[in-house]
């Protein structure tokens, strides 16, 4: 693969991303397809750098022998022929690390879009798309911590693969520790009135 061969594949990769999978969220698809026209411009696309790395390749702006500046990383664990499996992160890089606003594509056909730190999602308003769900959140060091609106009720594992639930009804987010510690709690509670019923 080279230069122009990854430039058709991104373009592709975009655009069966944009046709089927982000459907449901017209303003991220509208974003997506800004950022894309942007960093693969014939003007900047000429000045990247291409590297191969394991099962994928980065595509980009290299200062001191790191990925910084912007750029598309695009990897697919299965190695496989179907570009679509792949994962994809377009947007700033500092020292290697996603850093500032980008496009994080899931191979499991999750989207998100927000300002990373250090690789990690970290902003007040990030967009997540996943199937028929859509969502705007806060996000501090990976971990969802508050949703700002959400169409449905959802789950979410967090870049650490902690998992997390999300309660439309209630507007509340539950982590498994939360509901760990409510099981312990709500066992007290049976034993506590057990033992009161004895006692009378």
């Amino acid at each position: 693969m080279d230069k122009v061969s990854a430039v058709e594949l991104l373009s592709r990769y975009l655009s069966e991303k944009l046709s089927k999978e982000l459907r449901v969220s017209h303003s991220m698809s509208e974003d997506v397809s800004d950022m894309a026209r942007m960093y693969l411009s014939n003007s900047r696309v000429k000045d990247y750098s291409f590297s191969k790395l394991g099962n994928g390749f980065y595509l980009g702006e290299i200062r001191d022998g790191e990925r910084n500046g912007v750029g598309f990383y695009y990897w697919n664990p299965s190695a496989g022929e179907d570009y679509t499996k792949g994962s994809l992160y377009m947007g700033g890089w500092r020292n290697g690390n996603k850093q500032g606003e980008g496009f994080h594509f899931q191979s499991s056909g999750v989207c998100i879009h927000g300002e990373y730190v250090n690789d990690k999602l970290h902003c007040d308003h990030a967009h997540v798309v996943s199937g028929a769900i859509d969502f705007e959140g806060a996000f501090n060091n990976g971990h969802l911590v508050s949703v700002l609106c959400s169409n449905a009720s959802f789950d979410y594992t967090n870049a650490d693969g902690t998992k997390v639930s999300y309660d439309k009804e209630r507007d509340r987010i539950t982590t498994q520790e939360d509901k760990k510690q409510g099981c312990v709690i709500l066992i007290v509670a049976i034993v506590v009135v057990i033992l009161l019923l004895r006692m009378c």
